[in-house]
């Protein structure tokens, strides 16, 4: 059972129960749409201009409803979201990727050695790159 005193995890929840509304929004409306229209495609009714307002009933119908639910989504799930700074940073400093961006002053071949090297010791880019005289420190 959920903890509901804790806001993080009611947040988080939240923000779930509304990605999964969406979910269901989207499948609803792609499903429900193309079963009426292959219904009345299969019994030859759509090829008759009387039949034509349902493809744009539906299209309309659609159209407001994924629009609605991406409103939704937007003011209480996206709204608000911000990045952990530290953790970002932490991420890519621990990267092999970042040893491209060494690829114009070093040379492919040297940067390819140092993410390898750092894939192996799990070591970072950053630091072997300083410790083998690549870059100086205030570079790294």
């Amino acid at each position: 059972m959920l903890e509901l005193s804790d806001e993080s995890i009611q947040l988080n929840r939240t923000r779930e129960c509304h990605l999964h509304k969406h979910r269901i929004i989207a499948r609803h409306t792609i499903a429900l749409n193309h079963i009426r229209n292959a219904f009345y495609k299969r019994i030859g009714q759509l090829e008759l201009n009387a039949f034509e307002p349902v493809i744009f009933y539906t299209l309309f119908e659609s159209i407001e409803a994924l629009g609605h639910a991406a409103q939704t989504l937007t003011d209480n799930c996206i709204l608000g979201i911000t990045a952990n700074e530290k953790h970002c940073k932490d991420l890519v400093n621990a990267s092999a990727g970042i040893a491209t961006a060494l690829c114009p002053s070093i040379g492919y071949a040297a940067s390819a050695a140092l993410a390898k090297e750092s894939l192996k010791t799990n070591v970072p880019v950053r630091t072997l790159a300083v410790t083998k005289g690549y870059v100086t420190e205030a570079e790294a």
